[in-house]
């Protein structure tokens, strides 16, 4: 499995940050999302840097376990096939298909 190095906030509360390893698989499902409609300019992620990706929380094994995109107007679909860590997804307030 290719990776993306990126360093990421372990918490929400963005206390530590520490080197890790992205699941490709992972981000290439959300850089899909976010190139839907107007999600990019709503979230403003930069899709090379996953650490500036609001809403998203990765942890220490570079998977996916926290989605928080609520009430942000996005819209379209959001493929979370294979996202085996994910404890919470939050995207009420949104026009998802």
């Amino acid at each position: 499995m290719k990776s993306h190095q990126v360093f990421t906030n372990q918490k929400i509360n963005i206390e530590q940050i520490q080197n890790i390893n992205v699941n490709n698989e992972h981000v290439t499902k959300l850089i899909a999302f976010a190139n839907q409609d107007d999600n990019l300019s709503i979230l403003n992620w930069d899709l090379d840097d996953p650490s500036t990706w609001t809403g998203i929380t990765w942890n220490e094994n570079g998977n996916v376990e926290s989605i928080d995109l609520s009430f942000e107007n996005l819209s379209g679909s959001l493929d979370l096939s294979n996202f085996d860590s994910l404890k919470k997804l939050d995207v009420t307030g949104n026009n998802f298909t």
